[in-house]
């Protein structure tokens, strides 16, 4: 039996996320999570009616509503904690007394803002019964993992301290959605596009995060935060580290962890000179825009030197999530463009592959002027939502696509390389609805490349 320990239970994340998730696992999984027992704490005066009728409320008002919640809400149960009494402590020891003997698996899921990591992980680790469980415990986190590479390293020094390292599951929750995983597919079984990915190959790669809404409703997150820090150091640096880390035969666990903290180890920044940063916020002092140039370690044989381009920002003018692998023109031909490979992450995820030829030529003067665009778009419902697979995850025991401390402190060098710099840099500002500052195009221009414009529509 596995026993899922919610903290944060009546949060904003629990009701929009956790709990339509494991509504679809306790439909189309119930061979697994027919031995998943829910429990939820939260300070809230309920009981596991009221608790139960809080769940069924918040997949009703989600896109999942039509699921039949029925066996998820048999298998929910509610504690009302918190955590500064020790009488409730006391409820929580009790609790998982009551149910170790037949427990395969604790999961601790900290639904919570990380200031609270600290005080939960300790008066976990500090319960009676927790010696005798803390191989079966398991810890849910979501991110910030700290605010640069000292405050990480702590926070994972205090975790290691109180569990296994092993049994410790950061989540970004970019590395389970399908789209990502369909990268590793699709290097997988395409040998000819493997052997396309490396520095002899591509001229550059290019990553862009746009999103049309702002930081409203965030704004003291985003105050402490900024663009940077909230999407380049996990969202973007897992996309580039799942596309461009080695693919070993056994890709699971550690060894996928491993592969990714790899790659991250080996990104460079070059200076001031390769960043750009703006805001479109009533937040002065906070970017809500990033672009940045960074390059692969000359030491990486696959990819050394090879430039890398990223940029995100809120108030763009679409939704859309790209990876671009810009090959290397024909240098033999003056005319020749680049080859494009594009991945869409979201939101409506595929492949294309842009080829270019000419029409109606009889002559091999000719320009190249028709594009050859090669499109598949993913279907089927099999774990679209990135939480319905991390979830999923974490009951079977699965590492593969949680983010490990190597990866998490291998980004915030990198951040932390970028920052020293942002006193001695001035923030810019940019339109609503626009595509960014001009600066961001200049930032690439000056190495005679480009910005590859894309719109939600352009795919499925």
């Amino acid at each position: 039996m596995t026993y899922l320990y919610i903290f944060g239970a009546a949060g904003d994340l629990s009701q929009r996320k956790i709990y339509p998730a494991l509504a679809e696992l306790f439909v189309n999984y119930e061979d697994v999570f027919s031995n998943v027992k829910v429990i939820g704490c939260a300070r809230r005066e309920w009981d596991d009616e009221k608790y139960r009728e809080f769940i069924h409320e918040s997949i009703g008002s989600s896109e999942k509503s039509k699921l039949d919640d029925s066996k998820l809400l048999e298998n929910a149960n509610f504690l009302n904690i918190d955590f500064e009494k020790d009488k409730d402590i006391l409820k929580l020891n009790n609790s998982i007394t009551h149910t170790h003997q037949d427990a395969d698996r604790y999961i601790f899921y900290f639904a919570v803002t990380p200031e609270i990591f600290p005080l939960l992980t300790e008066k976990l680790a500090g319960l009676a019964i927790y010696k005798d469980i803390k191989s079966k415990a398991n810890l849910l986190i979501e991110k910030p993992f700290g605010e640069d590479y000292d405050s990480a390293a702590d926070l994972f020094s205090l975790l290691k301290e109180n569990f296994n390292q092993e049994n410790i599951l950061p989540i970004d929750h970019v590395l389970n959605k399908k789209a990502l995983i369909d990268i590793l597919h699709f290097r997988r079984f395409n040998q000819i596009i493997e052997n396309m990915l490396s520095k002899e190959h591509i001229d550059h790669v290019q990553i862009t995060y746009a999103e049309k809404r702002g930081v409203e409703g965030r704004e003291n997150f985003y105050k402490k935060t900024g663009a940077l820090r909230d999407m380049v150091q996990g969202h973007i640096f897992e996309a580039l580290a799942v596309l461009l880390g080695d693919i070993p035969d056994d890709y699971t666990g550690s060894v996928s962890q491993s592969s990714r903290a790899k790659l991250l180890k080996d990104l460079e920044f070059g200076g001031k000179d390769d960043f750009v940063i703006a805001n479109a916020s009533e937040l002065e002092s906070t970017e809500t825009f990033v672009a940045l140039k960074l390059k692969i370690s000359p030491q990486n044989q696959r990819f050394g030197d090879m430039p890398i381009y990223i940029r995100t920002g809120k108030y763009m003018n679409d939704n859309y999530f790209d990876v671009n692998i810009v090959f290397k023109k024909n240098e033999k031909q003056p005319d020749s463009r680049n080859p494009v490979l594009t991945f869409r992450i979201s939101p409506n995820s595929g492949i294309s592959f842009n080829l270019w030829t000419a029409e109606n030529s009889y002559t091999l003067e000719s320009q190249p002027e028709q594009l050859i665009k090669l499109t598949h778009c993913y279907r089927g419902n099999e774990m679209k939502d990135a939480y319905v697979a991390l979830l999923f995850d974490a009951v079977v025991g699965s590492q593969t696509f949680f983010v490990s401390e190597d990866e998490i402190l291998a980004s915030w060098k990198v951040i932390d390389s970028i920052r020293k710099h942002y006193e001695s840099t001035k923030l810019g500002t940019y339109i609503h609805g626009s595509t960014g500052p001009l600066a961001s195009y200049e930032l690439i221009q000056q190495d005679n490349r480009d910005w590859i414009e894309q719109s939600s529509s352009d795919f499925c």
